[in-house]
């Protein structure tokens, strides 16, 4: 585990307090199936920051902390220095502390404060168990019913800040206040020829995975059949000998062009360990317990379930193997098509709300679910589509999808995403749009280095519709959705409207890989144009029911979570 809550008390007296509370926390927060480890603490003056589940990938110096990648690793505790990487930075200064978020927030920080405590933790139900009380945020359950995530900069609780990306937070702590500097993100294309801009993202992914030494005692790259994983294979994995993982299903090893066919391939050719780590929707894990530890690990900020139906067993098993860390291949090189829409922009980044479907009821003012964008994600005067794409993709995609799956993993081990590093997305962002397309340049570069291996054409995990309409899991979010908390905490229209539609498929759905090729295909030709003619014709798309149940029931589930959380200390320290 790779996880942070760091305080600040006003007086004194509360110091005992706040250490015991930091780790009284290792044991509510880590996974149930690890072992219990004490937290590490640091302390400076009325300071102090816990490490949860503390491992040698994490950087400590007095009693600042460092989670992720910095490049050249030098000072990064020094107040003020302005560092590359993807990283999440906690350091004292002679006045407080101070908190730094890499270029496109990927590893998340949350924040809160009191009348007796500050707090920034890389876990809201810390910051909610040291508040003592819950407020739920309707626009988080809002957002996470309508796209599967919390939405832009919204926690579980109302009191709770998401620090944005790029952001450096002060706190002083005689002021008792918070200021917080964060960079705008401006994407205007350089006036320079294609070929230089080639050299120039070259030239910026190669001084980045320069900087990458990890031991391959104890790291490994999780690697799929696409290009961004690919990228880190011949940057960095070779020359570092990376073990490889990929999970899925047992029939993907069959499909030749699945993730795990390819994957396999890859280190076949280059003769580099790879490990395959079978994931089933056979009944041996209920999905009761992948739920469970679904919430236990993520906190329920992200909806893709379907990539741990072992219940996370990969995961434990890479822990007891002395697996510290992995390396992601998560990027913000450019989406796929050309949106023939602001509708469609907003889809392809999967920054959908509640009024985009055209099957679900209007829900009345007085269930408190009406959305907005705010304005720094709104369309800008004169921005094309392609660049508003693009700039959601890196403003709403990355800090609120691909960091929520990155917590996922931090449960177990750390992670580390250098393609998100800062240094990559400002070569990124002067980019014409053509280049950002379909991630054009990034993938010539790849190619142009890679064997003659293929890239993927299907993933090795199952699929949504699969798990989704199983006869267990609609039993499962039946149950959940049938319980008292569900009436209490849903609003009724929606929560009624999924009652009514919760469907069980009773025949497993077969992938007919070759008409999912041809899809594709006449995707990538005909897709803008053709896309375009039906967002004319019927503007909004239907929410599948049991995708809907299954967010319904993360919110229901992380509810309680949460409310017993806020009693977690209430009473506990008078007898200690």
């Amino acid at each position: 585990m790779a996880r942070v809550t760091y305080v600040v008390v006003r007086s004194e007296e509360d110091l005992p307090m706040a250490e015991s509370r930091l780790q009284r926390l290792a044991g509510r927060l880590k996974m149930d199936h690890l072992p219990d480890t004490p937290a590490l603490i640091v302390r400076s003056g009325r300071r102090m920051g816990a490490v949860y589940q503390n491992s040698p990938a994490v950087n400590v110096n007095g009693a600042s902390i460092c989670l992720g990648l910095t490049e050249n690793g030098e000072a990064w505790w020094e107040p003020g220095k302005a560092l590359d990487g993807s990283f999440a930075i906690f350091r004292e200064t002679e006045t407080g502390v101070e908190i730094v978020t890499d270029a496109l927030a990927s590893r998340t920080v949350w924040t809160a404060q009191n009348d007796r405590f500050f707090i920034a933790s890389t876990s809201q139900r810390a910051i909610v168990a040291f508040l003592e009380s819950f407020v739920l945020n309707r626009q988080a359950m809002a957002w996470m019913l309508s796209s599967g995530t919390l939405g832009p900069g919204h926690s579980w609780d109302e009191r709770i800040q998401h620090l944005p990306g790029d952001s450096t937070l002060r706190f002083d702590m005689e002021r008792w206040q918070a200021e917080v500097d964060t960079r705008p993100v401006r994407f205007t294309a350089a006036p320079i020829s294609d070929a230089e801009q080639r050299k120039r993202l070259a030239d910026a992914v190669e001084a980045v995975l320069n900087q990458l030494h990890p031991d391959p005692r104890y790291w490994v790259l999780p690697l799929s059949g696409g290009v961004d994983s690919r990228a880190l294979l011949l940057g960095m994995g070779l020359r570092e000998n990376l073990p490889c993982i990929t999970w899925g299903t047992k029939a993907a090893l069959q499909q030749p062009k699945s993730d795990a066919v390819v994957a396999r391939r890859l280190t076949e050719h280059f003769g580099i360990p790879f490990r395959y780590f079978p994931m089933e929707m056979d009944g041996t894990v209920h999905p009761d317990l992948v739920l469970r530890r679904f919430l236990q690990a993520g906190e329920g900020r992200v909806d893709h379930i379907r990539g741990y139906l072992d219940g996370f067993a990969t995961w434990k098993t890479l822990v007891d193997e002395g697996i510290t860390g992995i390396v992601r291949g998560d990027e913000a090189f450019g989406a796929t098509a050309v949106p023939p829409t602001g509708y469609e922009a907003r889809r392809a980044i999967a920054c959908m709300m509640l009024m985009d479907y055209g099957n679900l009821p209007p829900c009345p003012p007085e269930e408190h679910l009406q959305q907005a964008l705010p304005e720094w994600l709104q369309r800008r005067h004169r921005e094309s589509l392609v660049t508003w794409r693009d700039r959601l993709f890196q403003q709403f995609r990355v800090p609120y999808e691909l960091a929520a799956l990155t917590d996922l993993k931090t449960a177990y081990v750390e992670v580390l995403n250098p393609l998100l590093a800062g240094s990559i997305q400002e070569v990124v962002r002067e980019m014409p749009d053509h280049l950002r397309t379909r991630k054009r340049v990034f993938r010539e570069l790849v190619e142009a280095q890679s064997p003659k291996v293929p890239f993927a054409a299907h993933p090795a995990v199952e699929t949504d519709r699969n798990l989704l309409r199983s006869a267990r899991m609609v039993e499962l979010l039946r149950g959940i959705l049938n319980h008292e908390a569900a009436f209490r905490v849903l609003p009724p229209t929606l929560h009624e409207f999924i009652l009514a539609h919760l469907m069980i498929d009773r025949k497993k759905q077969k992938r007919n890989w070759r008409i999912m090729r041809l899809r594709r295909y006449l995707k990538r030709l005909t897709g803008p144009i053709i896309t375009g003619l039906l967002q004319r014709g019927r503007p909004k798309v239907d929410m599948d029911p049991n995708r809907l149940a299954l967010r319904g029931a993360i919110v229901v589930k992380m509810v309680e979570i949460l409310e017993e959380d806020a009693v977690f200390f209430v009473g506990g320290e008078a007898a200690q």
